[in-house]
């Protein structure tokens, strides 16, 4: 049965375009909204291959390989057609042109070379085709695009659930939808919370109709971090929504802000067995603290190049990843934190070409945010800080081809490619004294 995707949001064409740009445009957008889906892992769960995300070697199926492999396929035949855009785009955000091609030269330090080099040229594509989607659609665009492929991702899901109970559930009842695991799928959810609450529908109502939608994917997902930090971020939105606002009531929001942080932050202190036990987690955090502790010397051995992109660090029964299994008891395909995995992967170098595109597109983030109005100017940094956050406890800040550090690339493309540096000083102005400029 086929679902269309042509989920009525609020971005349309400003004008009928010819008859071959709408053809093109009839297949671009689709064609981008598979690409999207495919990030979630929605071809490795209908075809029975298991996530690349969940092992270090990941089992690939043929027709997984192939299928994935068409759409790649399909998205470098649109970067060729605007090539030079393209590049132009690359040289804005070229912090994560570097990152891509450092991580493909790890290959040559790496404990497991063929590993790292056939990650790394899948990481190479997926941020070629960052760049395309970037360079062609502004951030209100793109929020559009991933709200539609979300939506679709969700009846998608409710439909495998009705047909195939075994695609979406896993054995323990937690739901995985069509990511392959429950914490991947929580955290699509999260995500498709976040922009929810931002873009706007032609109509209210099926906006309201995914937003519980997804609110309640999330609750079945039962992935604890990122329903605290959906939570979270929803409950820092207002403040980002009035830090815009005239000085004496922005004064005030921080100020309430402050107390609220610090209150919780109190409760949590003196409360903390209390509040594992309601989340149904000991106070090692299902062993991640121990995994962590046992991971960190592994990082001091090899600082600043890491043992090579792709996880090669955990691949074989072998090296150093052997013995954290052995002290840990516990064969854990990750360190379950994207900060400790990049450092693995890459080690300081790459980390800090990471962070310094993030630091980047933050800054842009917060000029967006400035300089244009509706909820949407709050998902660049509602993003950013979700993204950055939810690598405390998954290691998805540098995995290829997946959704969250896919959105994080096109996002950061897009914010330095195609929007201003800096508000103009009269928007400045008159955002944050409350006086009213005219506008030209």
């Amino acid at each position: 049965m086929a679902i269309s995707t042509s989920i009525p949001i609020i971005f349309e064409p400003a004008s009928a375009p010819a008859p071959r740009a709408r053809l093109r445009f009839n297949v671009e957008r689709p064609l981008c909204i598979a690409l999207l889906l495919s990030s979630m892992g929605m071809v490795g769960a209908l075809t029975g291959a298991t996530h690349r995300a969940a092992t270090p070697e990941a089992e690939m199926r043929l027709p997984s390989i192939v299928t994935e492999g068409v759409l790649n396929l399909l998205g470098m035949l649109l970067v060729v057609m605007r090539w030079r855009r393209v590049v132009r785009a690359g040289r804005a955000a070229w912090p994560l042109v570097a990152l891509t091609a450092f991580a493909l030269f790890s290959s040559a330090w790496s404990v497991h070379p063929l590993l790292t080099l056939r990650r790394a040229a899948l990481l190479l594509v997926s941020t070629a085709i960052a760049c395309y989607m970037g360079e062609r659609y502004s951030v209100e665009e793109f929020a559009s695009l991933a709200a539609r492929a979300l939506c679709v991702f969700m009846l998608l899901t409710v439909f495998c659930r009705l047909v195939a109970p075994s695609y979406v559930v896993d054995e323990f009842g937690s739901w995985k939808g069509l990511s392959g695991y429950k914490n991947a799928f929580g955290e699509h959810m999260a995500v498709a919370v976040l922009l929810l609450l931002l873009v706007r529908f032609r109509s209210n109502w099926p906006r309201y109709f995914f937003l519980l939608l997804a609110v309640a994917l999330l609750g079945l997902s039962r992935s604890v971090s990122s329903l605290l930090l959906c939570a979270a971020m929803i409950a820092v939105l207002p403040v980002l929504h009035f830090s815009r606002s005239p000085l004496p009531r922005r004064s005030l929001t921080y100020g309430i802000s402050t107390a609220a942080v610090a209150a919780a932050a109190w409760w949590g202190a003196t409360h903390w067995p209390m509040l594992f036990q309601a989340l149904g987690r000991d106070p090692t955090l299902s062993g991640r603290t121990l995994l962590w502790l046992l991971v960190t010397p592994a990082v001091l051995r090899h600082p600043m190049l890491g043992y090579g992109y792709g996880s090669a660090f955990w691949a074989g029964l072998q090296g150093e990843a052997l013995n954290i299994w052995t002290q840990s008891r516990w064969l854990a395909p990750r360190a379950d934190n994207g900060y400790l995995d990049l450092c693995l992967d890459v080690g300081l170098v790459g980390a800090s070409l990471l962070l310094f595109l993030w630091a980047r597109a933050l800054r842009r983030a917060i000029a967006f945010r400035e300089f244009h109005e509706g909820a949407i100017a709050l998902w660049p940094l509602a993003y950013l800080s979700f993204f950055a956050l939810h690598g405390i406890s998954e290691s998805t800040l540098l995995s290829s081809g997946d959704l969250p550090f896919f959105v994080f690339s096109v996002l950061s493309i897009s914010l330095m490619f195609r929007h201003p540096r800096t508000a103009p000083a009269h928007a400045r102005f008159a955002r944050h004294s409350g006086v009213p400029v005219s506008s030209r």
